[in-house]
């Protein structure tokens, strides 16, 4: 049995694709710990390896921000005509929303998965009742 990442598709206990968010993430969180203890090290100096280890973190988020991207325009690309979903925030916390063509909310239940993974079942959940409503249709 694996344990697939939502973005990547990989089995998570083999470590996440190099393009993956959450693989940047992570290097950036390891970075940071590099630059804190190096600046630690050198009495609270920023040394030429600390702002280059700095300028790659800001590099790895802004990789990881494109992927936000990436996930946001393939959902504008796959959501059925006239469907909609909006994505909430907060400090630790998200949720996703959508509706129908009618204006109708659609049962969005994912409060335990993360908004990449709701973002994606909720497109799929789109794709699904639009398919219904056109089969009810005929």
């Amino acid at each position: 049995m694996s344990i697939e990442c939502g973005e990547c598709e990989r089995d998570i206990r083999g470590g996440h694709a190099e393009t993956c968010s959450r693989y940047l993430d992570q290097c950036a969180g390891e970075l940071h710990d590099v630059a804190t203890t190096i600046q630690a090290d050198n009495d609270g100096l920023e040394t030429e390896h600390v702002k280059a280890i700095r300028e790659a973190i800001r590099y790895l988020e802004r990789m990881a921000r494109g992927n936000v991207d990436r996930l946001a325009n393939a959902a504008a690309r796959d959501l059925p005509e006239g469907y909609a979903i909006s994505v909430y925030t907060e400090n630790g916390a998200g949720h996703v929303e959508a509706w129908d063509a009618y204006g109708d909310e659609l049962p969005v239940e994912m409060a335990d998965r993360s908004i990449e993974e709701q973002v994606r079942e909720t497109v799929d959940l789109a794709l699904n009742h639009a398919a219904n409503r056109a089969s009810e249709a005929e």
